[in-house]
């Protein structure tokens, strides 16, 4: 899971920031289903699951544009991702 993101961010400006790591199983932006805005927290599934490890802690802590994001693992049984 990953909080703390900037709302202006788009899918596409994540993915290429999280898809640096390896290639993504998964990918999904949390959106109000009201206005379509970036709830500002996403998830993330790689092929390798190992990587997961690596960028929770290559990119937990991580500012951006004063967002400090908030990276870590949660159990895929919990959350229902989309494939890729």
């Amino acid at each position: 899971m990953i909080d703390g993101l900037p709302t202006y961010l788009d899918e596409r400006d994540l993915e290429d920031l999280f898809s640096a790591f390896g290639r993504l199983k998964s990918f999904q932006l949390r959106r109000d289903p009201r206005t379509g805005e970036s709830k500002g927290c996403a998830y993330c599934e790689y092929f390798d699951p190992a990587i997961t490890d690596t960028v929770c802690t290559s990119t937990n802590g991580m500012m951006i544009n004063g967002n400090t994001m908030v990276v870590r693992r949660v159990d895929t049984k919990l959350v229902k991702l989309p494939d890729h």
